[in-house]
């Protein structure tokens, strides 16, 4: 009761600061640790300071963060951001908050814009809803395009969680493009986590007989350290691929496994640390919050690079229809820690580039440089 008070408190104190918010930031803890959200939303605060120079905080942004470990506190956030006034939302970095907040946002005809999730069926909520994640299917054709070129002719096992939204959604469109025999050099199985997030005895004695060469997990960091144990216990050590949620979870749950491995893990990412985009937006990290930049931070300061220029083009009375029509307006957008960063006119996913990094002792580092 106290918690839960002491977020009222917190809420209110903020809301009572605004006449009127413009802009609804939301998360929850339902799969990302708070300490994780805390990343994404100081890289927006950010992004919105240099989008929007001189502009108060305070007078543009309301912020509801549940952070209670509730499966559907990105609703209450949502509602409760919706109820001040704001003209759009943004936030909600996994898919499993993007999906809760999607119906909201297209019930309500209102612009919202999440921070890096993937799901596929954020693309089909219509013209309001936007990600600046890259699609499911452009990333699954990305992973295959890997494996062709370092591992052409060996056989791979895909390991998924069906019981997390984002695993199992990439893991149907995996097999899917399997079967369409675009990829038909590639040798690939499935295989599934328990609830225990074990992986059953028949695949793991697969594994130990070299049956595979390579494997591609498709869960969060955090959901494979079961995982990651078993592999330890049965001596498997053989190369992991990885999609670019490893670089944005919190890979501290199991780096004991993987320092301790002789073959390399890869992953997916969207920004690489030190490229001619990002090293202003590191030395921004640095200068205001004495820290490292990190993925997490990148995503939070594209989404406030992106809504700062929308505000920036409105021209009189910030409504929802001002706002989506600057955002229409010009679907592309600079200075991102990617570069240009553009999104289709139907909504869903940002048109970006994938590129791929090795686990070191240092963090994931570009292949050509570790």
């Amino acid at each position: 009761m106290i918690f839960f008070q002491f977020l009222y408190l917190i809420y209110f104190s903020i809301h009572a600061a605004m006449a009127s918010p413009l802009i609804g930031y939301g998360a929850s803890d339902a799969v990302l640790p708070a300490k994780n959200q805390e990343l994404f939303y100081m890289g927006f605060d950010l992004g919105l300071s240099i989008s929007l120079p001189g502009r108060s905080r305070a007078d543009l942004i309301s912020v509801v963060q549940i952070n209670d470990g509730s499966q559907l506190g990105a609703i209450r956030s949502a509602e409760t951001l919706i109820s001040s006034g704001v003209v759009a939302l943004a936030g909600f970095p996994t898919s499993h908050e993007a999906l809760l907040v999607a119906k909201i946002a297209k019930r309500e005809k209102l612009f919202a814009l999440f921070a890096g999730a993937g799901h596929s069926d954020l693309a089909s909520f219509g013209d309001t809803v936007f990600t600046t994640g890259e699609s499911m299917q452009y990333a699954t054709e990305s992973f295959l395009k890997f494996v062709q070129k370092a591992y052409p002719k060996s056989k791979g096992l895909i390991i998924s969680n069906p019981y997390a939204i984002f695993s199992k959604n990439q893991e149907d469109i995996l097999l899917a493009t399997l079967r369409t025999g675009h990829f038909s050099s590639l040798s690939l199985s499935s295989a599934r986590l328990s609830k225990d997030l074990l992986l059953p005895d028949n695949a793991l004695q697969e594994l130990s007989d070299g049956k595979y060469t390579y494997i591609f997990l498709t869960p969060y960091a955090d959901e494979s350290v079961h995982l990651m144990e078993q592999l330890e216990n049965h001596h498997i050590d053989i190369p992991i691929i990885t999609n670019s949620s490893w670089t944005t979870g919190d890979v501290e749950y199991i780096r004991r496994f993987l320092a301790k491995r002789k073959t390399p893990a890869f992953s997916a990412t969207n920004w690489i640390r030190g490229s001619i985009h990002s090293l202003p937006f590191e030395t921004l990290v640095k200068k205001r919050y004495g820290r490292d930049a990190a993925p997490e931070v990148a995503y939070g300061y594209d989404l406030g690079i992106i809504l700062g220029t929308v505000l920036g083009r409105v021209k009189g009375p910030v409504t929802r229809e001002a706002f989506l029509e600057a955002f229409r307006r010009s679907p592309c957008f600079e200075n991102t820690t990617s570069g240009r960063l553009c999104f289709p006119a139907s909504g869903g996913h940002a048109l970006r580039n994938i590129n791929y990094v090795q686990f070191t002792k240092s963090g994931f580092l570009p292949i050509e440089r570790k």
